[in-house]
């Protein structure tokens, strides 16, 4: 029930929880996907033997019954949720002021927080996130008499890297402390 009611979270929080296993050919996760799959060809949309069974056009599939429970339940907390501003800081909190030192474990030293546009795939982490921020600023075409506004600058690599190659000025917005550190 929960990997129905809760979508793409309630099928890793199943898993992390114990609730299924992969593992086991008679339990769990693994008899769930080999039903899904065996039944994949019965009654496609459109056919004379889904019509006939169920009168219902072929449309049925039991995922989307699962994934329409799910939509709705995530609809109706999305717009019941007051989103005051005490809230919205929580939620920055939350998530970006775990740590600099534990986003330091998987971002390089430019501590850019979004995708990388990789040359080859040995190239360093580094050079790709410097190839995309240098990308977006020529795109923006940003030059020396340019004020550029980010919302949400993070730890600051557009900031320092629009600045280095253009000379513009720069005024950037966060909410998460650790990131102004």
């Amino acid at each position: 029930w929960k990997i129905t009611a809760e979508a793409d979270l309630g099928l890793a929080d199943a898993f992390i929880k114990g609730d299924f296993t992969v593992m086991d050919k008679n339990d769990g996760l693994q008899n769930f996907f080999r039903i899904i799959l065996a039944n994949l060809h019965l009654y496609p949309p459109g056919s004379e033997a889904g019509r006939k069974s169920h009168g219902r056009k072929g449309w049925w599939k039991p995922m989307l019954f699962t994934a329409a429970i799910a939509s709705a339940k995530y609809f109706y907390q999305h717009v019941s949720r007051k989103n005051t501003v005490t809230l919205a800081r929580q939620n920055v909190a939350r998530h970006y002021d775990l740590s600099n030192q534990m986003f330091s474990l998987f971002l390089d030293e430019t501590m850019t927080y979004s995708c990388a546009i990789f040359k080859s795939e040995d190239e360093d982490l580094k050079a790709a996130q410097l190839r995309k921020l240098h990308l977006l600023i020529d795109k923006a075409r940003v030059e020396e008499h340019h004020e550029l506004l980010e919302i949400g600058c993070g730890w600051g690599s557009l900031a320092i890297e629009a600045v280095k190659k253009t000379g513009c000025r720069y005024t950037g917005i966060t909410l998460a402390e650790e990131q102004l550190k």
